[in-house]
C-alpha cells in the first residue's frame, strides 16, 4: 500500500505542470516632443516587439504603416532594412523568434507640406502562424500598436548680423564679423549664406566654423554651414584690405545674406549691413639710424639709415645728414649729394609699408678725443607728413684711440758674485688698445760686469692687446772691483 499511494502522488504533482503558450507585443513611439512635429521636420519612429511564452513562436512578421507626409515628405531611414517595402507599408519576415527576447525597429522619416493641425498616426503590427493566448500570471498584450502627432507650424528663425569698424583709413585691413544663430524651435537645415564685398576691398581670408566651406565668387563669398539645431549659434570672420587709392569720406558697404532650406518664419532678420566711412589716409614717414658702439680714429664704420613709409600710398622724401666735425664722409649707398658735413638723398616713390636703406660710410678724424661719443642724426621730410614725431634718427659712437701701450720689467737676483752665473728675468706685454707688430726685446750690458751665455736678441711678429710674455737669460759676472752690476732692456714695435 505505501508503494501505490508513492505512485499516485507522483503522478499528481506532474499534473500541475504549465500550458505552453505564445505570446507577442508590440509598441510604438516617436522622438517627437510632446507629440507635436513640425512641419519639413524629420521624426523618428520606434518599433519594439517583445516575444512572451515558453515556447518559439513560429513565422513571426512585423508590419509598420507610415502615414500619409505630405508633399515633399520621404521616408528617409529605416533599420534594420526590411523584408519587404511596398509603398508605405514595410515588412520584416522574422521567422522562428524565442520566447523571451525582443527586436527594435528604427524609422526616419521627413515630414512634408502638411497643413499645421494635421494629425498623422503611424500604426506597427506583429502576426504569428500560432494561436496567441495567456499563460498562468501573463496578461495578454496588443498585436497592433500606434503613434498619432499633430503638425505644427515650425517657429523657426534664422538671424544674422555683421559687424565692422565704423572708419578706416586707405590701405587698412578691417575684420567683419559676421554672427548667426537659430532663435527658432526647428533645426535650420542646408545653411547658405552670401557676403557682398564692397568693390574698393580686397579679399584677404575666411574663418567658418568647423563643417563649413566657401566659394569666392569675384566680390562675393559664398559659404555653406551645418545644421544649426534650435538654440544654436556661430560666427565666422572675414578680413579684407582696404584699397589704396579708396577716396577719404568713401562708404564701403558690406552685406551679408543668410537662408535655409527649413521654413523661415521671419526671413526680415536674415540680411544684416554694416558701414564703414573711409577717412583721410595716412602720410607718414619714419626714420632710424644704427652702427656700431665704438671704432678707432682713423677707421671706416658705417651708419645704417632705413627710411619707412607709414603711410597709405607711395610717397617722396628728403633725407639729410649732418655729420659732426669730428667725423669725415667717406661714401654712401646709394650716392648723395655731398655739401660740407652735410649728405643729402632724395628718394622717390616709396611704396606704401616699404622701406629703403641708406648706407654711409665714414671714419673719425685725427683730431677726435678718444673715449668720447659722437652723435649723428639723419631727418627724412616728406609733403603733407601728419606725424613728425619719428622724423629723427639718431646714433652716438664712441671714439676709440689707436696704438699699442707696451711695457717691459726686469728682475735679477739682488746679490751676484764675481766670476759665478747669475739669471735674469724679463716680463713683458701689450696694454692695447691695437695689437703691437713686429716687437723686439734688446737687453744692453756692458762687457766689464756680465759675459751672457744664453742671450740672443728676442723678437716675435705680434704681440695682442692684453698680452703678456716672461724671458730669462743668464750670465757670468766679470766686473772686477765693482760692487754693482748694471743691465738694462728695452721693447720696440712697429705700432706704438
Amino acid at each position: 500500500m505505501k508503494k501505490f499511494y508513492f505512485l499516485f502522488g507522483l503522478f499528481f504533482v506532474s499534473g500541475l505542470a504549465k500550458a505552453d503558450f505564445v505570446d507577442l507585443g508590440i509598441e510604438k513611439s516617436s522622438s517627437a516632443i510632446g507629440a507635436t512635429v513640425y512641419r519639413y521636420d524629420y521624426v523618428t519612429y520606434y518599433l519594439k516587439l517583445t516575444v512572451y511564452g515558453n515556447v518559439e513562436a513560429p513565422n513571426v512578421k512585423v508590419y509598420d504603416r507610415i502615414p500619409y507626409l505630405g508633399d515633399g515628405g520621404v521616408i528617409d531611414y529605416i533599420n534594420p532594412a526590411p523584408s519587404t517595402q511596398v509603398g508605405n507599408l514595410i515588412t520584416w519576415n522574422l521567422g522562428n523568434l524565442r520566447y523571451y527576447q525582443t527586436k527594435n525597429f528604427t524609422i526616419r522619416v521627413k515630414i512634408g507640406n502638411l497643413a499645421a493641425g494635421t494629425n498623422i498616426t503611424n500604426w506597427g503590427s506583429v502576426t504569428t502562424d500560432t494561436t496567441e493566448s495567456g499563460g498562468e500570471g501573463h496578461t495578454v498584450q496588443p498585436n497592433i500598436a500606434s503613434c498619432t502627432l499633430t503638425v505644427a507650424n515650425p517657429q523657426s528663425d534664422l538671424v544674422v548680423g555683421k559687424a565692422g569698424p565704423s572708419t578706416a583709413r586707405p590701405g587698412a585691413t578691417i575684420d567683419y564679423y559676421i554672427t548667426y544663430s537659430n532663435q527658432g524651435n526647428a533645426t535650420m537645415k542646408d545653411v547658405k549664406g552670401t557676403d557682398t564685398l564692397p568693390g574698393s576691398v580686397t579679399y584677404q581670408s575666411i574663418i567658418l566654423p568647423p563643417g563649413g566651406s566657401q566659394i569666392i565668387n569675384g566680390n562675393q563669398l559664398l559659404w555653406t554651414l551645418p545644421d544649426i539645431p534650435p538654440g544654436g549659434i556661430g560666427q565666422i570672420k572675414v578680413t579684407v584690405n582696404v584699397n589704396t587709392d579708396t577716396v577719404a569720406s568713401n562708404i564701403l558697404t558690406n552685406v551679408v545674406e543668410i537662408r535655409s532650406s527649413t521654413f523661415d518664419t521671419n526671413p526680415n532678420n536674415n540680411i544684416s549691413t554694416v558701414t564703414t566711412i573711409i577717412s583721410t589716409p595716412i602720410i607718414d614717414m619714419a626714420i632710424t639710424k644704427s652702427s656700431i658702439i665704438e671704432q678707432k680714429i682713423g677707421e671706416l664704420f658705417t651708419y645704417s639709415i632705413i627710411c619707412k613709409n607709414n603711410g597709405a600710398n607711395p610717397m617722396d622724401a628728403v633725407v639729410t645728414d649732418l655729420l659732426p666735425p669730428e667725423i669725415i664722409y667717406n661714401s654712401s649707398v646709394p650716392s648723395g649729394s655731398l655739401d660740407g658735413q652735410k649728405i643729402t638723398w632724395n628718394l622717390t616713390s616709396i611704396p606704401a609699408g616699404e622701406q629703403e636703406e641708406l648706407k654711409l660710410h665714414v671714419r673719425f678724424k685725427a683730431d677726435a678725443v678718444p673715449n668720447t661719443f659722437y652723435i649723428n642724426y639723419a631727418t627724412v621730410t616728406a609733403a603733407g607728413d601728419t606725424d613728425p614725431t619719428n622724423n629723427v634718427g639718431s646714433w652716438s659712437v664712441r671714439a676709440l684711440e689707436t696704438g699699442a701701450d707696451l711695457w717691459i720689467i726686469k728682475e735679477s737676483p739682488s746679490t751676484i758674485i764675481e766670476g759665478e752665473y747669475a739669471t735674469w728675468t724679463i716680463r713683458f706685454g701689450n696694454n692695447g688698445p691695437d695689437t703691437a707688430e713686429y716687437v723686439k726685446i734688446d737687453d744692453f750690458f756692458y762687457s766689464f760686469d756680465i759675459n751672457p751665455t744664453s742671450w740672443s736678441p728676442y723678437s716675435l711678429d705680434t704681440l695682442y692687446k692684453g698680452e703678456e710674455k716672461t724671458i730669462f737669460f743668464s750670465g757670468k759676472v766679470i766686473a772686477t772691483g765693482s760692487s754693482n752690476v748694471t743691465n738694462k732692456a728695452t721693447i720696440t714695435s712697429a705700432i706704438l
